[in-house]
């Protein structure tokens, strides 16, 4: 009693990009733009459908589709850096709509 916390779930849908071209990477082919989450770990599921990429030395790099039915992706966000006195740092990430494939995930902030 008297103590409060934060969660959510969010369930994201992705549409196939469909005929466009990806490597134009257009406001229509992000799923969801660059960004940092605030909370401290971002647990998600997904599908078997690529899509997710993180920012990795100034580089946007594909984050492997899941290995096995039962793996989720840990992400590090925000509270993080504050946490551990920026030793650890969010990572930037983004989605980038699949051209022939829509994809589902379950995110837990």
């Amino acid at each position: 009693p008297g103590k409060s916390s934060f969660a959510s779930l969010r369930t994201n849908y992705y549409f196939p990009l469909g005929d466009r071209d990806r490597s134009e990477l257009s406001a229509r082919a992000f799923g969801i733009g660059p960004h940092t989450d605030f909370m401290g770990f971002t647990l998600l599921y997904t599908d078997n459908v690529p899509g997710l990429q993180a920012k990795v030395n100034g580089k946007w790099v594909d984050v492997p589709a899941r290995a096995t039915e039962d793996a989720f992706i840990v992400n590090a966000g925000d509270l993080i850096k504050v946490w551990t006195h920026k030793r650890w740092k969010a990572a930037e990430h983004r989605v980038v709509r699949n051209v022939e494939d829509s994809r589902l995930s379950i995110a837990y902030f």
